[in-house]
């Protein structure tokens, strides 16, 4: 039977109110009328989507960057809402799992409606072993972690300008 020897767990819930709030968005001009430069870098026309298509309007590149190109707008007010929680659970002096999940959501004021292109909600569980004691084998060279060490570091020996009289040398 195994015994938990501890069990950690940090849980944060967020809920903040933001203004204003700044978004990056594409920049958009009119189909026919789209500047030879812009900040005076030259920009050429991006290929319509079918919604810019249907709007009448056109995203533009520069040589910089192929892509379209971005301007920051300040939305107004916004509110996040989100999660993360953190835990370490030992089983025993050997074997451990830990893991954490987050999750965000962020919801404009005016007009009410959803921010998108946030973080997805991400998160990850590990089982970590510590097998072995200092008196084990390294089954390619059949050596303990002290011979290892002796071995790698010699005492007496300088490396790098330092001398390593001890384990404790830096």
């Amino acid at each position: 039977m195994l015994k938990c020897r501890s069990t950690k767990i940090n849980r944060k819930f967020i809920r903040i109110n933001v203004r204003p709030n700044i978004r990056r968005r594409t920049l958009l001009f009119p189909a026919g009328g789209v500047p030879s430069q812009f900040a005076g870098v030259a920009v050429t026309p991006v290929a319509q989507t079918t919604a810019q298509r249907a709007q009448n309007v056109v995203s533009v590149a520069t040589p910089l960057d192929p892509r379209a190109v971005k301007a920051f707008v300040n939305e107004g007010k916004a509110k996040y809402y989100g999660v993360e929680t953190i835990f370490h659970y030992t089983i025993s002096p050997q074997w451990s799992a830990e893991g954490n999940y987050s999750y965000l959501v962020v919801c404009e004021l005016n007009p009410n409606r959803f921010i998108r292109r946030l973080p997805p909600q991400q998160g990850f569980l590990a089982i970590r072993s510590q097998l072995g004691t200092a008196d084990d084998l390294f089954a390619p060279t059949n050596e303990t972690v002290a011979q290892i060490r002796d071995r790698v570091l010699p005492i007496g020996a300088t490396i790098n300008g330092v001398t390593i009289t001890d384990d404790n040398s830096q």
